[in-house]
């Protein structure tokens, strides 16, 4: 029982506070129920629930607070500088009409394509409750287009703004603004389809979005909110990959400051493609395919550099694009999808993901992308479990951390913090761990059953050959690797550190040997049984590391004794005041 105190003493759940950082609070003064606080939500009954009302950690809420004011943001943005008001259209037949209505509340505008297209700073967009059926609206108002993609930017002291009207908001009564984009292609032709793209500075907020093709969100701007919204049923088609309900795609470095609070954000539906279950390889409800990698290099090849292993740390930075910093994944509930949070190729951030619930996913949080020095990308207080649905997702990874057979240059998920979260009966492994100097993975609960491992623990990504400028060919030591040799592929040489102690270090490339970095560690990580770490294939790190503990403090309980930790609110477990009612009985279920 030593280590509850340590993982579970700062973590509570309750609910945002109300008329600070409660949007929502602001509907409450006008006769609003202000959410769904007191409304348990049926997600553990499999159907479709209403927005969770959880801030997640005590820590957690206290950071992104910070962050949130410190990118000049806010929950509560400032007053409107003019307010619109829009209701679904009462009628879909073409009429040759650009517009109804004057944007007032008495006389709401009805075509919400047109309203979003001509926003400008400072204004706050107040949908009426009900359906709006975007595709029927292009065609009734003679749009080419459903998707909502607005040209105009908000600023720090005017964003705009939209979201149900506060006034006549509730949740758990379904009035709520409902875009439904009835799986027709947003507009004629596009090699991205998605359904929404927010310039920056905007703020969509409790706002029901579902029926889309392969996106809702395209988030490729800064500081933008997507805050307490239900974003559900995206139907894959066969041409698109890099797909996700919130899609983060990066086209260029910068400081983003990127939010995603609260939602609800479920049901990828992959009818249409191939695969097991009709997935692709990277999907997700939400999911990154950042430019870094392959920017940084279009920019080697261009400069006929075809060999990187040989530069240097300052040679190497001038082909490299800044990084995309600071993406926020905040108390979100993600199920029914590929992989919950899923990042693709090695970049650097730092991102953050925190307090978030996961479940009837392949994969709860697949992430590659690495933090700086000083400032580590930081995954906390997530809770993981297998609940998979009928035709769903069995879990087979809590975390899949690194990725496999990439080039180093830009890291493999290096630089994190892996702390205080909760995984659950994951059929393959609790982690499944390709790469990652300078991690620190400690404080989690990983829960195993028979069929299960603790950490799994594959090829670092360490390659050469991915044939775009890269790696090919010999360091300078003149040792070749590239897809066979004494380096690429092998288990485990992150649980080294970057020295001569490391069994790989001569063949190691000359940018990665200036660094000192620090090898992988676990501390202080609780199990329900011994754990079982397997390396895979290499029978020279097996050899290794055949009978060693990469956990030398963990602890082991049994699960009499784990329990304990799911149902009692005296050791302060910050699962005990969800507004899931029974969720900890429902996870406890999960373990046989």
């Amino acid at each position: 029982m030593l280590l509850v105190t340590p993982i579970f003493s700062t973590c509570s759940w309750v609910g945002f506070v109300k008329g600070t950082t409660h949007r929502v609070a602001r509907g409450a003064a006008s006769g609003s129920t202000g959410g769904s606080q007191g409304q348990p939500p049926s997600v553990f009954a499999g159907r479709d629930p209403s927005i969770p009302t959880f801030s997640g950690a005590p820590e957690d809420q206290s950071f992104i607070n910070a962050a949130l004011a410190g990118a000049g943001m806010s929950l509560t943005p400032p007053a409107a500088t003019e307010t619109v008001y829009v209701a679904p259209p009462t009628s879909y037949t073409p009429s040759g009409a650009t517009q109804i209505g004057n944007g007032t509340q008495a006389s709401p505008y009805q075509n919400l394509i047109a309203v979003v297209d001509s926003a400008v700073p400072g204004e706050h967009i107040y949908l009426e409750p009900g359906t709006y059926e975007m595709y029927n609206m292009a065609q009734a108002f003679g749009l080419a287009q459903s998707w909502l993609v607005p040209t105009t930017a908000g600023t720090q002291a005017d964003p705009i703004v939209i979201e149900t009207d506060p006034a006549a908001l509730s949740w758990p009564n379904k009035l709520v603004a409902t875009l439904d984009f009835q799986l027709m292609p947003a507009a004629p032709s596009t090699s991205r389809s998605m359904a929404i793209d927010l310039p920056d500075w905007w703020d969509f907020d409790n706002i029901e979005v579902k029926n889309a093709l392969d996106r809702i969100f395209w988030v490729d701007s800064a500081h933008d909110l997507i805050y307490h919204n239900d974003l559900h049923h995206v139907q894959l088609t066969e041409t698109q990959d890099n797909v996700g309900i919130v899609d983060i795609m990066r086209r260029g470095g910068g400081d983003y400051e990127d939010f995603i609070i609260g939602n609800n954000i479920h049901d990828f539906n992959p009818d249409g493609a191939s695969g097991p279950l009709g997935q692709t390889i990277n999907e997700g409800c939400t999911y990154s395919e950042t430019n870094q990698y392959y920017t940084t290099y279009s920019n080697l090849s261009a400069s006929g550099i075809a060999n990187v292993n040989s530069l240097t740390q300052s040679q190497l930075a001038t082909y490299t694009t800044a990084p995309d910093n600071n993406v926020y994944f905040y108390a979100n509930l993600l199920h029914n999808c590929q992989d919950g949070i899923g990042t693709k190729i090695p970049e650097f951030g730092p991102w953050y993901v925190l307090s978030n619930m996961i479940y009837g996913v392949q994969n709860g949080i697949k992430f590659t992308m690495s933090g700086t020095v000083g400032n580590p990308s930081l995954v906390r207080n997530n809770i993981i479990y297998n609940a998979p649905v009928s035709g769903g997702y069995q879990l087979q990874n809590g975390m899949i951390i690194g990725w496999p057979m990439t080039d180093r240059n830009l890291g493999n998920a290096d630089n994190m913090t892996i702390t205080n979260n909760t995984i659950i009966n994951a059929n393959n492994a609790d982690t499944a761990l390709y790469g990652g100097f300078n991690d620190v993975i400690d404080n989690n609960v990983f829960v195993t059953t028979s069929s299960g491992y603790a950490h799994y623990v594959y090829g670092g990504g360490y390659s050469g050959g991915s044939g775009i400028g890269n790696g090919s060919g010999v360091n300078s030591a003149g040792q070749y690797f590239d897809g066979g040799g004494v380096w690429p592929g092998v288990e485990g040489e992150y649980l080294f550190p970057v020295n001569s102690t490391n069994p790989y270090y001569a063949s190691m490339p000359d940018y990665l040997q200036e660094t000192g970095w620090g090898a992988e560690t676990f501390s202080g990580n609780l199990y329900n049984k011994p754990p079982r770490v397997v390396f895979a294939g290499i029978p020279r790190m097996i050899r290794m590391r055949n009978g060693a503990d990469i956990d030398h403090s963990k602890v082991v309980m049994g699960w009499r004794e784990l329990k304990q930790l799911f149902r009692n609110p005296g050791v302060g477990d910050y699962r005990q005041n969800t507004s899931f009612s029974g969720v900890l009985a429902h996870v406890g279920s999960k373990i046989p």
